[in-house]
């Protein structure tokens, strides 16, 4: 997670304590979209959120196998066909862990729900607001395996001021276009390779697995051996995740809540008290 606001360093913990109360009930639509979030609960210095995506319709369509019949379900207004996700946010830690299934709720539409309720809060009226997907260490170790990489793009989230890629001039070079992303590509000459262990390269294996990932997209196209073709590597393949397991209620066919909760929040709770972690 990264936050830009102007002329200050943002404080994530009184920025989500201050948006906490309003994230209930809050609903916002993009075009026919909906985003909406229901429940929330604080479990310490987390946010569990229950939130709902869907669109407009005039009516559900439903068939009956057994009566060979169309069904009609009117939509009453105010309502939406809608997806359930769970996101979990640590502001402490900078995390977010959230249910990764098609049509639901992505990372880029919470952030902008938060930005329109954090915008009408003193001091978060300039707010913007990035989740980026963290590689799992297989990513850095698919980079290794490339001989030749033809090809290298990344996109970088705009900085934070107190971000410290001090040796890195490319999020300055955002910061003063007032960009919110920049994007870099570099290419090998032909029939050479970029460099593996400097530049760019050097610059994803480094940066690409940390807890605060700066890379909000990174693409690297190359071949394994002489022999082989081109094949592309995207981080988007390769973001750290869990497996979740949870019973469903025969009824609604949702996963139960409480299971969800308690197993996304024992996984933050690790990434922040490692098992082998030193005692201080």
């Amino acid at each position: 997670m990264h936050s830009h606001v102007e002329g200050a360093v943002v404080d994530y913990v009184n920025l989500f304590d201050a948006i906490a109360p309003t994230l209930a009930g809050f609903h916002y639509e993009e075009g026919t979209r909906h985003v909406a979030f229901g429940q929330v609960n604080k479990i310490g210095n987390r946010i569990f959120l229950v939130a709902y995506t869907g669109y407009d319709a005039r009516a559900l369509l439903l068939f009956d196998v057994n009566r060979q019949q169309e069904l009609f379900e009117s939509i009453q207004p105010g309502r939406f066909h809608a997806r359930k996700t769970h996101p979990l946010i640590d502001p402490r830690q900078r995390s977010l862990l959230i249910e990764n299934r098609k049509g639901h709720l992505r990372p880029d539409d919470l952030a902008t729900a938060i930005e329109l309720i954090a915008r009408k809060l003193p001091g978060y009226e300039t707010v913007e607001l990035e989740f980026n997907p963290v590689a799992e260490s297989e990513f850095v170790r698919q980079i290794e395996q490339f001989q030749r990489i033809q090809q290298a793009t990344i996109s970088l989230a705009r900085p934070n001021p107190d971000w410290t890629d001090r040796h890195h001039q490319l999020t300055e070079v955002a910061d003063e276009s007032e960009a919110k992303a920049i994007d870099v590509t570099v290419r090998a000459k032909r029939e050479k390779s970029i460099a593996k262990d400097s530049g760019l390269i050097k610059f994803i294996k480094e940066f690409a697995a940390l807890p605060q990932s700066i890379f909000k997209r990174i693409s690297i196209t190359g071949s394994r051996d002489d022999d082989a073709g081109l094949i592309t590597l995207n981080l988007s393949k390769h973001v750290e995740h869990i497996d979740l397991l949870a019973d469903l209620d025969p009824v609604t066919g949702q996963p139960n809540e409480s299971e969800v909760r308690n197993t996304m929040d024992s996984y933050l709770a690790g990434k922040e008290n490692p098992p082998n972690a030193p005692s201080s």
